[in-house]
């Protein structure tokens, strides 16, 4: 009986011709037949009810003969003229039937939607560089769908229950609207000797104006492919499970969800040479070391999950191996935020890897190449030099991006001089530069009143710091001659004539001091230049 309040002439028309071609049709057929020219759904099972067992396609084994469409009708339906032109717009709309041969719809035109709701489909689907207005399998139970090429004007819909047995291919597949999976399955996970396996979704090169929807339940077994695809809108793969993501060469025009994802632990993403406007993660759904691709990745700003420099460090780690290009994106990233200490740790940690790196590949060619005598005579010495200059630059400026540490190192050194010459002072080490000031110094143990009093903390700070130059310099300097007075310099002032038993001034000679002095100017001027070089970028890598 057909649906609706009456007969519809059409509806009898098209029913005829359907007996015609096709010979006696099954129930679930007929229903289709009249309902198509309507835009009604045609129900095949017991009920509309979507949620009603019964109309499980999981379960369609146990179906009956009555609920059984020939994939050749759909076409016919679909392809034939003197029958597409009596569908109603809204297009075929057939809920709980099982549809069995291969619905082939390679290279067809159909001028209204495919709505396959909860059907079980006993075959592969056909689609490739077929044209449609738009396309549901809601709720339904396929094998394999090959749909390379095929132009979608609206949505396609592979939602709320959808079950695929098989790889499900949209290579250079053009969406209109949305790619909606929310809480589809996609079974083919890889198997040992069976080709075309381990693919489960293949939507490489895809064009979609709109949104990917792989959230809510959406789950892979096998590669979700969407390499070089182009979306329009969003990649949410928030709540999802995959076995791998590959997204290389992924253009995203607005965000890139990788949220409360399911055991991604046991997951492979694939970001090579994605870029995206903005990234939304967290960290439970990062995966183990070695199965995060973040080469070539490029993202606007990070709107939701971590976004201090330490935890981020964290999940560059996860990559096979050391890129820099990672490194400098998430600086940019850091940068453009305002957190510039952040930005510049990122920096630090990439030009620490990529110097690591270079001396691991050094070492391993050193080692395992058959070198010349010449070539091996001269390669360890450049090798070695190669990393002292590193940690030269490492413990100093920190390659350019910790200048802080050399204000550090300048403090040391003027801390340990002014305990250094602070002692040889009091020791008799330190003496006037003066002539006459000198003798006096020698024969009385302290200078002449007028001369400039010893102050151990700028004479430090002077040899220290090349360009500060407080006169401290150049009125003392460690005794160069020796000492003709047991006990010579402050120890002969009295209140500090008992330290002449205690200090320990045979080990502070005026050698060492000289010695010391030396390093501090040398180490100044060192650091001095190195700081330069850092703050002009000479010795950065951005």
């Amino acid at each position: 009986m057909a649906p609706g309040s009456g007969p519809d002439p059409t509806a009898q028309d098209l029913l005829q011709l359907a007996t015609e071609r096709f010979g006696d049709l099954r129930q679930a057929e007929a229903k289709l037949v009249l309902a198509a020219p309507k835009g009604e759904f045609a129900n095949c099972g017991p009920s509309g009810d979507f949620n009603d067992p019964s109309n499980d396609p999981a379960k369609a084994d146990a179906w009956g003969p009555e609920r059984q469409v020939r994939a050749g009708l759909i076409r016919w339906l679909c392809t034939e003229r003197e029958a597409a032109d009596r569908v109603d717009p809204k297009g075929i709309r057939l809920r709980s039937a099982k549809i069995t041969g291969r619905l082939d719809l390679a290279f067809a035109t159909v001028t209204f939607p495919l709505g396959l709701v909860q059907c079980r489909v006993t075959d592969q689907i056909t689609l490739q560089h077929a044209n449609l207005p738009a396309l549901s399998l809601d709720g339904s139970w396929t094998r394999a769908i090959a749909a390379d090429g095929l132009n979608v004007k609206g949505d396609i819909f592979l939602r709320e229950g959808f079950t695929a047995e098989g790889e499900v291919r949209l290579v250079g597949a053009q969406i209109g609207g949305d790619l909606t999976c929310i809480g589809g399955t996609f079974k083919n996970p890889p198997q040992k000797d069976v080709d075309g396996s381990g693919r489960a979704l293949s939507a490489h090169g895809v064009a979609v104006r709109g949104n990917i929807f792989l959230h809510k339940g959406f789950t892979a077994e096998g590669e979700v492919g969407l390499v070089g695809a182009q979306i329009g809108g969003d990649l949410s793969c928030l709540g999802g499970t995959f076995s791998v993501l590959n997204a290389q060469a992924a253009r995203i025009s607005r965000h890139l969800f990788l949220r409360e994802l399911q055991d991604p632990k046991s997951g492979t993403f694939d970001l090579t040479n994605a870029s995206t406007d903005a990234l939304l993660d967290d960290e439970p759904s990062w995966p183990t070391a070695g199965n995060l691709h973040l080469d070539g990745f490029v993202y606007g700003r990070i709107s939701a999950g971590p976004t201090d420099a330490e935890t981020r460090l964290k999940w560059l780690a996860l990559q096979p191996e050391f890129k820099p290009q990672p490194y400098r994106q998430l600086a940019k990233v850091l940068r453009e935020s305002g957190d510039e200490r952040g930005a510049r740790l990122v920096l630090y940690e990439m030009e620490k890897l990529r110097r690591t790196e270079q001396s691991r590949i050094w070492r391993n060619r050193l080692h395992n190449e058959k070198l010349s005598r010449s070539s091996l005579v001269m390669g360890w010495p450049r090798y070695g030099l190669a990393r002292a200059w590193g940690s030269v630059l490492r413990y100093t400026i920190g390659y350019g991006f910790r200048l802080q540490c050399t204000l550090y190192w300048l403090i040391g050194l003027t801390v340990l001089g002014t305990l250094l010459f602070g002692s040889g002072y009091m020791g008799g080490s330190m003496a006037p530069t003066e002539r006459a000031a000198y003798a006096s110094f020698e024969e009385q143990g302290w200078p002449p009143r007028h001369y400039q009093a010893f102050n151990p903390l700028i004479y430090a700070l002077e040899n220290s710091v090349p360009v500060l130059k407080l006169g401290q310099d150049s009125a003392w300097a460690p005794d160069p001659g020796p000492r003709e007075q047991e006990r010579a310099g402050a120890v002969n002032f009295p209140p500090w004539r008992w330290l002449a038993r205690v200090h320990p001034h045979a080990w502070v000679t005026p050698w060492l001091l000289r010695c010391y002095r030396w390093l501090q100017i040398v180490s100044g001027w060192m650091l001095a230049t190195l700081f330069v070089a850092g703050v002009t970028g000479v010795v950065r890598r951005e």
